[in-house]
């Protein structure tokens, strides 16, 4: 995983092909409305920028990303930062897929 990293204020939809140096600020997992015990997805904020690995996505990750521990992460997807609830004023946030690496 050599090479130079992007900068965050450079991402945007459309490329899948990112490689970001990051500090995992928080790290939480959000429980589902239907049944709050049971969690959905991990939410996190990276320094200056969202991130949100999904349910199917949970197991792969959940034990390799540690709150205030640095990483690189590349292959995820770029998607706007809507909604009522933003943990991060970035225009974007990023969504592991099966091919995002840590």
């Amino acid at each position: 995983m050599g090479g130079p990293f992007d900068m965050i204020s450079a991402i945007h939809p459309g490329k899948d092909s990112w490689r970001l140096r990051v500090r995992v600020v928080r790290l939480w997992e959000m429980c589902s409305i239907v049944d709050p015990t049971k969690p959905f997805a991990i939410d996190m904020v990276l320094m200056d920028v969202e991130a949100t690995i999904r349910k199917p996505m949970m197991k792969k990750f959940s034990n390799l990303i540690v709150e205030g521990e640095v990483y690189t992460m590349m292959s995820f997807a770029v998607i706007k930062n809507v909604g009522c609830y933003r943990a991060s004023r970035h225009e974007y946030k990023l969504l592991f897929s099966a091919k995002t690496k840590v």
